[in-house]
């Protein structure tokens, strides 16, 4: 029992480790894309699409 604990403790912990380490690339990407600047530009309630943020993206018109 108390080696499942264990088990269970360092899956945990991994786990973490690498959803931690995906969310803060996730967020360099989307600030290197300028993700944030087009929502921003949208205005405050836009509601906008993944596809229309994506348009946005390289267009120049971010």
């Amino acid at each position: 029992m108390a080696l499942q604990l264990e088990e269970e403790e360092n899956f945990r912990c991994a786990t973490q480790l690498v959803f931690s380490s995906v969310l803060s690339m996730s967020m360099q990407s989307a600030i290197e894309l300028g993700v944030f600047d087009i929502i921003a530009k949208a205005g405050p309630g836009a509601n906008l699409s993944s596809s229309e943020i994506a348009a946005h993206i390289g267009s120049g018109t971010s």
